[in-house]
């Protein structure tokens, strides 16, 4: 394969400022560094910025079984919903089936979801500069 175009890693910045690597290496895509357990990744777009959000921002999140919801707590999720709907906030808390997750940004409501098949834990945030 051709890796003539693929991002180079050149360059660290340290407590001392920048400093070069001592060689070029490949920069390892979003996509590798998420890992890759076979868990599904997916993506969240950010349309309006809330909490630690912005406006642009890419959220890249992997799919979670139901059985490890429990190391989820305080992690921010995306969680289906009835009617192809989605609720996205810290988890904070889950019951049984039941999970309640906290919408980023001030004043917001917990919103509790019965049953969700799965839940998509954030990995990583892209951010257009």
């Amino acid at each position: 394969s051709d890796t003539s175009a693929s991002p180079r890693l050149i360059a660290r910045l340290g407590e001392h400022g920048a400093e070069a690597l001592p060689a070029p290496r490949y920069a390892i895509l979003p996509t590798a560094l998420a890992g890759n357990d076979g868990a599904p990744l997916v993506a969240l777009a950010v349309d309006t910025g809330a909490g630690e959000y912005r406006a642009g921002d890419q959220l890249w999140l992997r799919e979670v079984e139901p059985a490890e919801f429990p190391r989820l707590i305080n992690r921010d999720v995306l969680a289906p919903r009835s009617g192809g709907r989605f609720a996205f906030g810290r988890l904070i808390d889950r019951e049984g089936s039941r999970v309640a997750l906290l919408p980023p940004g001030p004043g917001q409501r917990q919103i509790v979801i019965d049953g969700p098949a799965w839940l998509a834990v954030a990995e990583m945030l892209v951010r257009r500069l």
